[in-house]
């Protein structure tokens, strides 16, 4: 994806915290937009909005009055492919949890460094998915022991699949899986489409998520940066 082309938002209460963020993003990507929402209702109003295709949100999980997860179904409800990054306070276990089930691509402690926020932000964009940032192995095995995924069967997937979901979840790129495997991109193009369908996943976090919960990966794999 090139960034240049692409439209972001960030959404915080802070105008000084979006101000930083805002120039984080110019800085590494130079988009061609970037908006901003202090609440849930402007946020809202962005996603609804006809004329907007956005790419990435960056949003606070602490916004005051609003329920963080309603917000993640709103906006995939609305932009399927929307890459979604969660920004937190502290570190805390259930909303974790919660958001970690809804495939969002990220979680970043605002305590981070910049350049652990760097990292993150071009993975996601590159690559679609990284959990880091200081997010404890715990909340995947959580999750794994919360959410199981009833009438899916493992079994319907290929040993070729299963590699590429592994390779998936080490951050391998299209070109880089294919050539790990000896196959072109357009191929494992084609079997990434088929592993979505079959694991019931929207996105590359689906699928990483699914590989943990089925043990096809370990917790470890999935955590790109500490």
């Amino acid at each position: 994806m090139n960034s240049k082309f692409c439209r972001f938002v960030v959404v915080d209460a802070y105008p000084l915290f979006r101000l930083g963020l805002t120039e984080l993003l110019n800085k590494v990507f130079h988009p061609a937009s970037i908006e901003e929402a202090s609440d849930s209702a402007s946020f809202q109003n962005l996603v609804m909005s006809k004329s907007a295709r956005l790419d990435l949100v960056l949003l606070d999980v602490n916004l005051p009055g609003a329920d963080v997860v309603a917000m993640v179904d709103l906006a995939r409800s609305f932009i399927p492919n929307l890459k979604i990054i969660a920004l937190a306070d502290r570190y805390n276990e259930a909303i974790a949890a919660r958001l970690l089930a809804k495939h969002i691509n990220a979680i970043i402690l605002k305590s981070s460094d910049v350049k652990q926020v760097e990292v993150v932000l071009r993975s996601v964009m590159q690559k679609g998915f990284c959990f880091s940032a200081g997010i404890p192995d715990i909340d995947y095995r959580m999750v794994v022991k919360q959410k199981s995924r009833k009438g899916r069967r493992y079994s319907e997937l290929t040993d070729r699949e299963i590699q590429i979901i592994k390779l998936i979840a080490e951050e391998k790129t299209t070109d880089e899986i294919g050539a790990i495997l000896s196959i072109s991109p357009r191929t494992v193009e084609g079997y990434r489409k088929k592993i979505l369908i079959k694991t019931s996943s929207k996105n590359t976090a689906g699928i990483v998520m699914f590989g943990v919960q089925n043990h096809i990966v370990t917790v470890s794999s999935v955590v790109a940066y500490r």
